[in-house]
């Protein structure tokens, strides 16, 4: 299944590299296979997120971070967030009007996520990011999947009737990034190349998974995500491409092993699996804009198609 919080993979260093994250965002994402030209398996995905401003945390929601340590890193700045989103998985053929028992389950999930974000210096120089998540959520009709995917097909979905039927959802979620920096150029230069690598994990009854991947920037003027500015910064223009990879090791995908509570159709998943991403970011001040392409390898045993989807993200920062 796709990580939400994986899902911004942009960003700089000096003042004037922030351009303006330090602030409030405001990001829209969507995601479909429809480059491809047929829907299925992780067919499409729509999120809305908002991150506070630095420091802006509710007394409650930082005593509470003091429970979880920071390991490695000084923590200089704290923003809290919420998500609100929808995934849709479907087998290759829709026109089956019974189960398909070679490939993976109807299912939609509808979900809302909780996040505390915290950054600073980390070793030598780079500096670190971590997200830390619990959401909520529900599988079934009341997911609406089929509503959502019916919009864009004027044939009757027959498929639907035999999706995974409704089941509340709860998860953990924890995300690492270190940004590892190379200005090109000179100091004065706007160009800069950055290694990210990263670790993430989830529990929970729709994902359980550790994983791990690294991402390559380079570009002019990318914002930089985690820097600690002293004050406001500048929103300015930037442009840059990127590129990541991600190993997992799936001890649970709900969408493959099927409902957690009562016997429901499933696929035998495959415990490792990747993906591949190639994107590029534009900045508006401060609007930007993410187009990128991800590739997948097969999630599950008797999988003979490959698959990949295209995402889009729009972000606001004020």
């Amino acid at each position: 299944m796709r990580c939400a919080f994986i899902l911004l993979l942009a960003g700089l260093m000096s003042a004037a590299a922030d351009n303006a994250r330090e602030g409030q965002i405001l990001s829209f994402t969507m995601e479909n296979d429809a480059l491809v030209g047929d829907d299925r398996h992780y067919t499409s995905g729509a999120r809305v997120q908002y991150e506070s401003e630095d420091n802006a945390l509710y007394d409650w929601t930082r005593s509470l971070a003091r429970f979880v340590p920071a390991l490695g890193f000084d923590i200089q700045a704290e923003k809290w967030a919420v998500e609100v989103g929808q995934q849709i998985y479907t087998p290759e053929d829709l026109d089956a009007r019974t189960v398909v028992e070679n490939d993976r389950p109807y299912a939609a999930w509808l979900y809302a996520r909780a996040a505390l974000q915290r950054r600073g210096p980390g070793l030598g120089s780079s500096l670190v990011m971590e997200w830390l998540g619990v959401d909520v959520g529900v599988i079934g009709p009341e997911a609406l999947g089929k509503e959502a995917q019916q919009t864009f097909h004027s044939d009757e979905l027959h498929g639907w009737d035999h999706q995974l039927q409704t089941e509340v959802t709860v998860g953990l979620r924890y995300l690492r990034r270190q940004l590892w920096e190379r200005r090109l150029g000179g100091d004065d230069s706007g160009w800069r190349l950055h290694l990210i690598p990263f670790a993430d994990a989830a529990a929970g009854t729709v994902d359980t998974h550790l994983g791990a991947g690294g991402l390559v920037r380079f570009g002019y003027n990318v914002p930089n995500e985690f820097e600690v500015p002293h004050g406001p910064t500048t929103a300015d223009w930037g442009i840059y491409l990127f590129s990541g990879i991600e190993g997992r090791w799936v001890i649970r995908n709900v969408f493959l092993d099927g409902s957690t509570f009562r016997s429901s159709h499933n696929v035998d998943k495959e415990p490792l699996v990747g993906d591949v991403s190639f994107g590029v970011g534009v900045v508006f001040g401060r609007v930007e804009v993410l187009l990128s392409h991800t590739f997948l390898t097969h999630e599950f045993e008797r999988q003979d198609t490959n698959d990949s989807f295209s995402s889009a993200t729009v972000l606001f920062k004020f």
